[in-house]
């Protein structure tokens, strides 16, 4: 008997069912006077064992062609080195009756391997002391009515406090009655939160502002609901004259008055206007305050494209700025100056100040120029390059920041996140693997099945509910009886949170396998993200980064969660 399975270190699936047979041919019956022992050694020298599994080991009698079934746990993968590309182990099983307390070694021809990988999504990095894995992703875009939308993390997470980070998170849905607010009866909006007003706070928390998709309107959180979501949302607040609300990408507060940046119809140039904040569903009465360096307005502003510290709000520019981006400084919102001017670079990705250590700013621009990254630690006036390391140049679109160290969202190949040490200003980590292959996690369901008696050639099935499971996923089962030669199980994902698993006779009679335990889950699909925008949770440590899939059709979003 041969073989080999290959695991994920967040997964339970499959079993492994062994046929072990005397030394007669016959199977032996394991169903009582027996205790099992596996033990996992690794293939390749030194063969150390690394695994000892007393548990979750069941025998039989042998009637329906398996006599062993060993069921693994994620727990089991606590000890073992689980490889991105795999770490091969051999699986030793010993047997030990309990009336003359011998054991049995099962030996088949070929050993049984077992290769170990890190779980979907996980990266090697170097030093390995600071590893980045995903531990978490979205749903697709598909699935997503009523979230934030993928552009607006950023910006929202740049502002709201680390408290009410799990803000941003829950799902949202139209607390406004039908047909008030100027919506029409019944119809379902979608808020894109772009900043927050930290002068309109709901409980000592800013109060996100939003844009209307469904109805192009400027709205501000009136309330919250238990759940930290927001609750009701004010009648529309007015954008600024000459401006079109798809162009809005960022709102923040500086010096108590609202910023708001976004484009001007007339110049066609990212635009910064001001505005002093009002409460309720009072309007806003806005003023231009800065125009964008011409050319600029050949893409649409990034919501990193505007920051602020205690001292300065910064703008910089994206597009196609002639004779290269400017980064713009105001010390009270009204009056700006260039500070500088970066030659031989098409824009910046974005800019960001550093909220531990005043007067720091970082800037990350692009596209495809040596040593894009830069900081200056006197508010702009002079700026230091970032290395190239390791012969790799991240692409920066987004900029966070914990007390110690600097994380770059990045969408260059073999690279999703970079961390850079602050006080060395050299990489602390990195995720590495061509980020095509980032893995959304796979998701479980388990639930007890007493297949029906099924006669030769015919079928029966069962429906179980597994929550984020949609259709064109890969749906995966196994069942803690021995499934003999000639049947087989399946699955599908039919519908929305919906599994149906079909267990096909054709062994030549009739099969009645008996009530077990049956595991199903979801593989959760690969993607091809390129981290468009990001910040770090400095509490916990997990980078929150948004992705689009570049290099399939559809594009899919895919909200990931990196963490160290």
């Amino acid at each position: 008997m041969s073989t080999n399975i290959t695991m994920y270190n967040d997964q339970e699936l499959p079993s492994l069912s062994l046929a072990w047979t005397d030394d007669t041919g016959a199977l032996i019956n394991f169903s009582a006077g027996w205790t099992f022992t596996v033990k996992l050694a690794r293939s390749t020298a030194p063969a150390t064992t690394l695994l000892v599994k007393t548990t979750g080991i069941t025998g039989s009698s042998g009637s329906t062609g398996s006599n062993l079934v060993i069921d693994w746990s994620t727990t089991d993968w606590a000890g073992l080195e689980a490889a991105v590309n795999g770490s091969s182990y051999v699986v030793h099983v010993a047997a030990r009756r309990t009336a003359d307390s011998r054991d049995r070694y099962f030996r088949p021809a070929s050993p049984i391997t077992l290769t170990l990988k890190a779980a979907p999504g996980t990266s090697a990095v170097s030093p390995s002391s600071y590893p980045i894995t995903v531990t978490a992703a979205s749903v697709t875009l598909a699935d997503t009515a009523g979230y934030y939308t993928a552009t607006d993390v950023e910006g929202a997470l740049a502002e709201v406090s680390t408290k009410s980070l799990s803000r941003l998170l829950p799902q949202i849905t139209d607390a406004f009655a039908p047909g008030t607010n100027n919506k029409a009866a019944g119809q379902t909006t979608t808020y894109s939160v772009i900043g927050f007003d930290t002068v309109n706070t709901i409980g000592g928390v800013a109060a996100p502002y939003c844009i209307d998709t469904g109805n192009g309107l400027l709205r501000l959180c009136l309330t919250f609901d238990a759940n930290g979501a927001p609750a009701t949302w004010s009648n529309t607040k007015g954008f600024p004259a000459g401006t079109q609300w798809y162009n809005g990408a960022r709102m923040l507060t500086f010096k108590g008055m609202l910023h708001f940046l976004t484009v001007e119809d007339s110049s066609g140039l990212p635009t910064v206007y001001q505005a002093t904040p009002t409460s309720g569903s009072t309007a806003l009465t806005w003023t231009k305050v800065l125009n964008g360096t011409a050319g600029s307005g050949s893409q649409t502003p990034r919501t990193s494209g505007m920051t602020s510290d205690a001292t300065y709000i910064y703008y910089a520019d994206y597009g196609d700025p002639t004779g290269g981006p400017r980064v713009y400084r105001s010390s009270d919102g009204v009056s700006w100056s260039s500070v500088v001017t970066f030659t031989g670079i098409r824009h910046v990705h974005s800019i960001a100040t550093d909220p531990y250590n005043a007067g720091t700013v970082w800037v990350a621009m692009g596209d495809g120029v040596a040593n894009p990254n830069r900081y200056s630690t006197d508010s702009g006036a002079t700026w230091t390059s970032i290395a190239t390391q390791n012969g790799s140049t991240p692409q920066v679109t987004d900029i966070g920041f914990t007390a110690t160290d600097v994380w770059f969202a990045d969408d260059s190949t073999y690279l999703t996140a970079v961390v850079v040490d602050k006080a060395t200003k050299t990489w602390k980590g990195a995720s590495a693997g061509f980020h095509g292959n980032l893995a959304v996690p796979a998701k479980y369901t388990s639930t007890t099945w007493d297949p029906a008696s099924i006669a030769n050639g015919a079928a029966t099935s069962t429906t179980v509910t597994l929550v984020g499971a949609r259709v064109g996923h890969a749906a995966v089962a196994s069942f803690s009886l021995a499934v003999p030669a000639g049947a087989s199980m399946t699955a599908a994902v039919t519908a929305a949170d919906t599994i149906i698993v079909t267990l096909t006779n054709n062994t030549g009679s009739t099969l009645d396998l008996g009530s077990g335990t049956l595991r199903l889950g979801i593989t959760g699909g690969s993607f091809a993200p390129a981290v468009f925008y990001g910040q770090v949770d400095p509490a916990t440590n997990i980078f929150y980064g948004v992705s689009q899939q570049q290099f399939t059709t559809p594009d899919v979003a895919l909200f990931a969660i990196f963490g160290k």
